[in-house]
């Protein structure tokens, strides 16, 4: 095994490119599953999206199998759907998001909550990827004081509470 990358590096693959149809909304695909301030999971959210962006729902949890599967399914909607972008709505998500990111080129974005803050020590340990995450969208202001010191180089835009 000495001298062989692993087989997730992509360095040695061309990085593949989408093309860009302006004349129609962008295509995003959406991983994830969005909880509201209270913890409950809340549909309105990419229904809200869907409506000026061309949404494509991943199925994907922060399980080994459920990596697996935003990986394969990440790749077919960047492919075949043509999806420009990849936005996660659980920072638990992000190393397989990079590696899409890696190998098609596309950016990331994470919708942060309070609850990947951690007790005053920062991001939690199983968030420590989002800081090299292309942006990230929050209506959490302690989380962007958070953000600011822990993940400086990460932009983050800050949203209107969902009600």
């Amino acid at each position: 095994m000495h001298g062989r990358m692993p087989p997730y590096d992509t360095r040695d693959m061309p990085p593949f490119r989408t093309r860009v149809d302006l004349s129609s909304p962008p295509r995003v695909a959406i991983a994830g599953r969005y909880l509201s301030p209270l913890g409950s999971e809340d549909h309105s959210f990419v229904a809200t999206l869907s409506r000026s962006v061309d949404v494509r729902v991943l199925a994907a949890s922060p399980t080994p199998l459920g990596m697996l599967r935003l990986l394969r399914d990440g790749a077919r909607a960047i492919m075949h759907d043509r999806c420009e972008a990849v936005h996660l709505l659980d920072a638990r998500l992000a190393s397989a998001a990079l590696m899409l990111r890696a190998r098609f080129g596309v950016p990331v974005s994470v919708t942060l909550a309070r609850s990947d803050v951690g007790s005053g020590r920062g991001l939690r340990p199983w968030s420590s990827l989002v800081h090299r995450l292309d942006e990230a969208f929050t209506s959490d202001e302690e989380l962007v004081r958070v953000l600011a010191r822990r993940a400086r180089q990460l932009p983050v835009t800050v949203t209107a509470p969902a009600a």
